[in-house]
């Protein structure tokens, strides 16, 4: 478990640090959303390895989610990026 926390918190420090150089130093809305993507499901996951077998617990739960929300999340961020886009 200490190896997944690490792996955890290396990926959710580097996407921390590369969504706030990405935001301040380079000011690049998409660099921004996909550390945000990367970043917040390493911090659930870090989370979740405080609960006993994540992968038993979580697992079942995510796959549902993701795979019968597909459209609805690359619609959401379709229309996310297009909104960006249109005040930018």
């Amino acid at each position: 478990v200490d190896t997944e926390r690490r792996v955890t918190s290396a990926i959710f420090i580097g996407a921390l640090f590369g969504t706030l150089f990405s935001a301040i130093v380079l000011q690049n809305r998409v660099l921004v959303i996909i550390c945000l993507v990367v970043q917040i499901p390493a911090y659930i996951w870090y989370c979740a390895t405080y609960i006993p077998l994540p992968e038993i617990v979580l697992g079942p739960a995510l796959e549902d989610v993701l795979t019968s929300s597909k459209s609805e999340i690359f619609l959401f961020l379709n229309q996310f990026l297009f909104y960006l886009h249109i005040f930018s």
